[in-house]
């Protein structure tokens, strides 16, 4: 992942955290429920399951309880320092801030929610690639995109250019827009091959 993202990342979670743009942190965790809530139906008890860019666990917190092990990921150490902090009393969660430390097909799913948006695409083909590779054959992931958006003019996504992406390494199942904002957030459900 690209080194401004990093920064931008951890300003942004603490600025939500800390309320500098108005938003409490019960709000923000209510955020990180809602989000949750529309991964933990793929999920089951057994299950190694990843969330790339976890940030500060702000979802996470409400996935650990239901899988068996609960890999986050951020390259960020010091999202990782406060992510602890934040997600305190959940012991099966491994915070890692490099992915060299899953075994490759060892995981049956992947989410990543609000992230993509923050990293330049070609670093984003080569972490896609990453997380394939980690993921067991038939396992599904659960990706969440911002599309083409002002703020992010060069790390916004089309339809396209994902399912583009994805087809190397996964058959798609499902392209979902999101509800509340139409035409600003799509999520792509997909099955690893093999």
């Amino acid at each position: 992942m690209s080194i401004g993202w990093k920064s931008f990342s951890l300003e942004e979670a603490i600025a939500k955290i800390d309320t500098a743009e108005g938003v409490t942190a019960e709000l923000f965790d209510e955020k990180g429920e809602g989000d949750a809530k529309k991964i933990l139906p793929y999920l089951r008890p057994y299950m190694a399951v990843l969330d790339f860019g976890a940030g500060i666990g702000r979802i996470a917190k409400h996935i650990a309880p239901s899988v068996d092990i609960l890999f986050c990921y951020d390259p960020e150490t010091s999202m990782c320092v406060y992510g602890r902090k934040w997600c305190h009393g959940l012991d099966n969660l491994v915070w890692l801030w490099k992915l060299d430390s899953i075994p490759e097909n060892s995981l049956d799913f992947v989410y990543s929610f609000l992230t993509f948006q923050h990293i330049p695409f070609d670093d984003y083909m080569l972490d896609i690639k990453k997380i394939a590779y980690l993921m067991k054959s038939k396992a599904e992931g659960l990706f969440h995109y911002l599309y083409l958006d002002k703020e992010y003019p060069y790390h916004s996504y089309t339809v396209k250019n994902v399912v583009a992406s994805l087809l190397p390494f996964f058959s798609l199942q499902k392209i979902m827009l999101d509800d509340c904002e139409p035409n600003r957030f799509f999520t792509v459900l997909v099955k690893r091959r093999g």
